[in-house]
């Protein structure tokens, strides 16, 4: 196959495509990396600075509420690792009632399935009076009513007593946050591809690249 300036050009211009495009995922990932510790860092100051160990109380519920509205939307962008999504929701179970299926598979709003470890945590939420808060925040709302039908989970102040019921505890979070991921796929962006990115350019380049072939194949 005879190699002309215009062939060795396309050539020169797919290996250039080629090194771009790996450039490019490079700096994308470098980028990304460094944003999601940025949020994370972001999100921990303000979390120390409204929960008082660990307690969400009055005085401080409507900056704790606004933290979390933040929290899912980076959840819902994919912005966080997921290992740290799942410690986030976990951690939301402590702080937030979760409502679930009651009687005649109708959602109780009266009774949060997780009211005792609001009781126990002395959070807040566990005056039913204080629930209306939540009624500015439809993100939140959206993530903390579940669709399946929750037990309610008993839980102790004490070590002693909490370690006993360790893992039917455990069992018990693990269920909720597969609920609480459900949740946030709701309103999660379509997964980006990086294809879709690269895909017009590749193909003028390809056509290209074809072109040559059956050029050459013929002067053979």
């Amino acid at each position: 196959m005879e190699v002309t300036l215009t062939n060795l050009s396309a050539i020169v211009g797919f290996f250039t495509l080629v090194q771009v495009i790996i450039a490019f995922c490079i700096n994308h990932h470098s980028e990304r990396k460094n944003l999601q510790l940025k949020i994370m860092q972001g999100c921990i100051e303000q979390y120390r600075k409204c929960a008082d160990e660990d307690r969400v109380s009055q005085k401080n519920v409507q900056a704790y509420l606004g933290l979390i509205n933040e929290e899912i939307y980076y959840l819902r962008e994919k912005l966080v690792p997921e290992e740290i999504r799942d410690e986030w929701l976990m951690n939301m179970i402590n702080c937030l009632p979760l409502f679930s299926l009651g009687k005649n598979n109708k959602i109780d709003f009266e009774n949060p399935v997780n009211m005792e470890i609001l009781q126990k945590r002395e959070n807040v939420f566990a005056d039913k009076n204080k629930m209306n808060k939540l009624i500015s925040y439809p993100r939140i709302m959206e993530l903390i009513v579940l669709r399946k039908k929750i037990k309610k989970i008993e839980v102790s102040s004490t070590l002693s007593e909490e370690y006993k019921k360790y893992e039917p505890i455990t069992a018990w979070k693990k269920e909720v946050l597969e609920e609480l991921l459900k949740n946030m796929k709701k309103g999660s962006p379509k997964k980006w591809k990086l294809i879709d990115l690269v895909r017009a350019p590749l193909k003028t380049v390809l056509r290209k690249w074809n072109r040559m072939r059956s050029s050459g194949s013929r002067n053979d």
